[in-house]
């Protein structure tokens, strides 16, 4: 499947595209969210930061891609890349306490934290973020400390 906005390959279990934000089919009735700040408007996309659903009127399109009104949430998908994505908030706040005890400053996110995406969310619904001069610092710590499956170890099992 497509995303109906930039084209990129979407997961079947993805409501929302990883790429640009946009719901996987708006069009759908099954398929509508409503936007989390505009009561009654549906919602178009998702923040690619923080996951909150917007509407056409408050959504910010920012090289073709979907964030929030918060002004700060177009700067941090810049500098940032996630180097974890989970389903609970324990195993987000581990991550986040080893990155710290070595000095990697990261944000977490929640789609649980939205009344609309909060069934949607699935098994991927926490994201760590660090900034991207530290990602391959970050995946290898998590690695070395067995919080990570590596890219070789995913291949081995499947």
């Amino acid at each position: 499947m497509r995303c109906f906005h930039c084209t990129a390959f979407m997961s079947p279990r993805e409501f929302a595209c990883t790429h640009c934000g946009s719901l996987r089919n708006p069009e759908h009735p099954a398929e509508r969210i409503a936007c989390e700040r505009h009561d009654g408007d549906e919602a178009v996309a998702t923040c690619l930061v923080c996951g909150v659903p917007v509407c056409r009127r408050c959504a910010v399109l920012r090289d073709g891609k979907f964030f929030c009104s918060n002004p700060e949430h177009g700067r941090i998908f810049e500098d940032s890349l996630v180097v974890y994505t989970g389903q609970s908030s324990f195993e987000a706040a581990m991550i986040v306490h080893h990155l710290s005890r070595a000095g990697l400053a990261s944000l977490t996110f929640s789609l649980r934290d939205h009344v609309e995406t909060f069934w949607l969310a699935g098994d991927e619904n926490h994201q760590v973020r660090v900034q991207r001069t530290e990602a391959r610092t970050a995946l290898e710590l998590l690695e070395n400390l067995g919080l990570m499956v590596s890219a070789e170890q995913e291949t081995a099992t499947h």
